[in-house]
């Protein structure tokens, strides 16, 4: 039998915390996520980082189900891991807002704790109604990131901005600069596996998912400094780009709750502005 070389068991567990969090996360199945946590806690007792990360993920998972198992998590974290001063700071935090046995429930400060903890550009608000999506430039660079509301879980998607939720919160659909044109382009990424696709092949802002998850309407402007534009709409599996409507300039487009319908705004050449 071969040992594992030092360390190897803890980078194992920052693996496995990883799919722990993309199941709860991006699959939604938190019973699942929360037993692969539990696994993490079990076996990887050395890495105490990564045990108090799943603990406070496993505080936050039973939190959303409504169970009481959520602050027990939590206070383990406070009480047995003071050296991981970000994971008992959230702790602390889930604490004040989980109520104990026989408390009312208490109102969750979402929107505050969301502001405080990262710049809200490009702001994109996830449909499980926990995480949000946001661009912000680094270094000459615009990059994506998704946080949880106290920004204790943050990561970095990919390049662009503006990032959109697909309606199963599996996809974000964005625009990243093409460096020939200097146009933004609109493109689709998956958070499961990281694969990318590019939609279109000029200028592209503001794309807007169909209900049903199976279109984007954007609109295409003639140059990457124009507001508004002529809308467009285009497959999320891909294909060409169709014309919605040769009015110009377009804005504010919305689709119908079926899917069949998209509203948008028009304005003359006198500012008048018509649906």
């Amino acid at each position: 039998m071969r040992l594992p070389a030092p360390g190897q068991k803890e980078d194992r567990a920052e693996v496995l915390l990883r799919a722990a969090i993309k199941k709860e996360v991006v699959d939604g199945d938190l019973k699942a996520a929360i037993a692969q946590y539990e696994k993490i806690v079990a076996a990887y007792g050395r890495n105490r980082a990564a045990v108090a990360k799943a603990l406070v993920q496993i505080g936050q998972c039973q939190e959303k189900l409504g169970n009481a198992e959520a602050r027990k998590a939590c206070e383990r974290v406070v009480r047995e891991y003071g050296d991981q001063a970000e994971a008992v700071s959230f702790a602390r935090e889930r604490l004040a807002s989980i109520p104990r046995k026989g408390e009312p429930p208490a109102a969750k400060p979402r929107l505050r704790l969301a502001m405080a903890a990262f710049p809200l550009v490009g702001f994109g608000l996830a449909p499980d109604g926990e995480h949000v999506a946001y661009s912000e430039r680094k270094e000459g660079k615009w990059g994506i990131w998704i946080s949880d509301f106290a920004g204790f879980e943050t990561r970095w998607v990919t390049t662009g901005r503006g990032p959109a939720w697909s309606p199963d919160g599996k996809h974000l659909a964005f625009m990243r600069m093409d460096e020939a044109s200097k146009a933004n382009l609109l493109w689709i990424i998956s958070l499961s596996d990281g694969a990318e696709r590019q939609l279109t092949k000029v200028h592209s802002q503001s794309p807007v998912w169909s209900p049903d998850g199976n279109h984007l309407a954007f609109f295409g402007a003639r140059d990457p400094d124009e507001e508004g534009g002529t809308l467009y709409m285009v497959r999320a599996a891909g294909g060409e780009p169709r014309l919605v409507t040769k009015a110009w300039p377009t804005h504010g487009a919305q689709w119908s709750p079926d899917s069949t319908r998209i509203t948008y705004t028009h304005a003359d050449e006198h500012g008048n502005r018509d649906a």
